[in-house]
């Protein structure tokens, strides 16, 4: 494993993890509240990545990173059963993003991707294309 530290760690649970959880519970009333309203639906949509179905980090993810988004996603189906079962009408969706050009993935990254995965990843791109 590469090293990091238990600050690292903390800090990547608290911004992926526990923020969502106690921002949603901030607003829960008025997700609540939005379907009494004309048109009025709830949604909460966290924003995961398709790191958290890796099981292997990779040289762009960390162990840390790939642990907090999947516990996002756990987070999320507990979150949507939980409303569901107390008859809450709110919905709770996750987007999990692929890789996108930025400072960590340069352009050949993407590019080499299309045809060979990096390690951890199952399958090149099915759609043979960068995010957008």
């Amino acid at each position: 494993f590469e090293p990091e530290t238990v600050q690292t760690w903390t800090d990547l649970f608290a911004l992926n993890t526990i923020a969502p959880f106690f921002i949603v519970r901030a607003f829960q009333s008025l997700l609540k509240g939005a379907h009494s309203c004309p048109q009025g639906t709830s949604s909460v949509i966290n924003v995961s990545s398709v790191g958290a179905q890796m099981n292997t980090p990779t040289p762009l993810t960390s162990v840390a990173y790939l642990m907090t988004k999947s516990a996002l996603d756990k987070l999320t189906l507990v979150l949507g059963t939980s409303f569901a079962q107390r008859g809450i009408p709110i919905r709770v969706n996750v987007l999990a993003p692929g890789l996108f050009a930025s400072q960590l993935v340069s352009p050949e990254v993407l590019e080499a991707i299309k045809t060979k995965p990096l390690p951890g990843m199952v399958a090149p791109i099915p759609a043979k294309r960068q995010g957008t």
